[in-house]
């Protein structure tokens, strides 16, 4: 078993992560003006990624707010196909046909948008079908 987060990572949690980071990474890395706190983290590499999970891992840690043996990671692709679908056989967990009116996919509107915009999966997933690449 696996636990998923029910959104995407935010540009505010990256931040808050981030901040500070002895690697000298960008702690605001999204292409879009403003540092939209509520829409997902993005222009991050998979390494960036290994960076943040090792940070909040050690926040969680010290923090006491990780059970032993336990740690944050990237669900494989697997895992994620599997929370995607939520127990469904169709194409996208609401059907076989996607409109905007489900998913900000395919620069459909051009720029992300805030996190849970769309309605969630059956699992209460959201954004699983789109928002960032």
């Amino acid at each position: 078993g696996f636990y998923l987060g029910k959104y995407e990572v935010t540009q505010a949690q990256y931040e808050t992560v981030m901040t500070g980071n002895s690697e000298g990474l960008n702690a605001k890395p999204s292409q879009w003006p403003n540092n939209n706190a509520r829409r997902p983290v993005e222009k991050v590499s998979w390494n960036d990624v290994q960076v943040f999970l090792s940070r909040l891992n050690d926040m969680e840690e010290t923090a006491g707010r990780l059970p032993t043996g336990w740690k944050y990671v990237l669900p494989t692709e697997a895992q994620w196909e599997y929370a995607c679908r939520a127990g469904t056989t169709t194409a996208y967990s609401w059907g076989n046909d996607i409109n905007s009116s489900r998913a900000n996919y395919k620069n459909n509107i051009g720029t992300s948008v805030n996190v849970g915009q769309y309605g969630p999966n059956p699992w209460g997933l959201f954004d699983m079908h789109g928002n960032v690449w």
